[in-house]
């Protein structure tokens, strides 16, 4: 009878919108009595080799990962291949692409007179492919920011503005650049499988699986 395996598949470190180094999530996971960790960060797989490395010294295995941001969906690839030159391409575009939305943001809040600029979120970040995490938890940590919202609305409960104001300025919001037919065609060139992330927040109908399927999609995450 085959021993039973446990594995997170899903997991982020400071290259995308974790909080810790990659050693840090493969101490947890070993404290976790896990046998393997995938670490998927947002179009980057820097993380994968300090994780790798890491793994050896507390003997836990570390399954390469990456998760694509998409025009509607994120895309798992699991067990890739890192040393697939035309995957790097393909991420470092993903990860630019999203940077821009990412500038967009910035820029949203900048008008509305909030003193954020790109350089805080770069410095409180560096390691990042910078997301929406990062802006929030940017405009969490700057002592100017916090002083902003306290002054224009009374609080520093800044997720529940971030998430409202960020609807009004939805334009700045959108990634239009890599699809899912891209990510998943990308993922297969570099012999990993496609898996949708938590499909039950991006999915409205069932009936979007079944078109993911036939684009190519291997699996879900539950």
């Amino acid at each position: 009878m085959a021993t039973q395996k446990h594995i997170d598949f899903h997991t982020h470190t400071i290259y995308s919108d974790g909080i810790g180094i990659p050693e840090f999530n493969v101490r947890l996971a070993r404290l976790s009595a896990l046998d393997y960790l995938d670490i998927t960060d947002h179009d980057k797989i820097g993380g994968y080799y300090e994780a790798k490395a890491a793994g050896e010294k507390w003997q836990l295995g570390i399954i390469p990962g990456v998760e694509v941001s998409t025009d509607k969906y994120h895309i798992l690839g699991l067990g890739i291949n890192v040393e697939s030159k035309s995957f790097k391409e393909f991420l470092r575009f993903s990860a630019d692409e999203q940077e821009k939305v990412c500038r967009g943001r910035i820029n949203f809040f900048r008008d509305l007179g909030v003193p954020i600029t790109y350089d805080k979120v770069k410095t409180a970040f560096p390691h990042a492919r910078l997301g929406k995490f990062n802006v929030l938890m940017t405009l969490d940590q700057d002592k100017e920011c916090k002083e902003f919202f306290m002054n224009r609305y009374g609080s520093v409960l800044i997720k529940e503005f971030y998430d409202e104001l960020i609807k009004i300025g939805k334009e700045s919001d959108k990634m239009t650049a890599v699809t899912s037919a891209m990510a998943i065609k990308e993922i297969h060139l570099a012999n990993g499988l496609a898996m949708i992330a938590h499909p039950f927040k991006d999915i409205e109908s069932l009936l979007e699986l079944g078109e993911l399927k036939k684009l190519g999609l291997d699996g879900l995450e539950v």
